[in-house]
């Protein structure tokens, strides 16, 4: 594990692009294989939404998790000598 780990440290634009491939194959095959015929609202006619909305999602999520680190959640290294 920490071999892939340090290979995959050593490459991050294979990372990076390995990434993109996956996504464009989520956003591929829910236009091919998702049916839209029988959809809840109008949102869902959108082409490909799930995997926006889920992409979306996560970068919201992302964002919120490390603002929230910044205030609060991160102490300084002296935090208990005090």
């Amino acid at each position: 594990m920490v071999n892939l780990i340090d290979f995959l440290k050593a490459r991050p634009k294979l990372v990076r692009h390995t990434g993109y491939g996956i996504v464009a194959a989520i956003v591929v095959w829910s236009l091919i294989v998702i049916d839209r015929h029988h959809v809840h609202s109008w949102l869902e006619k959108i082409p490909a939404f799930w995997s926006f909305f889920t992409i979306v999602s996560a970068l919201v999520l992302v964002f919120v998790a490390r603002t929230w680190a910044k205030t609060g959640i991160e102490t300084d290294e002296d935090y208990y000598d005090r």
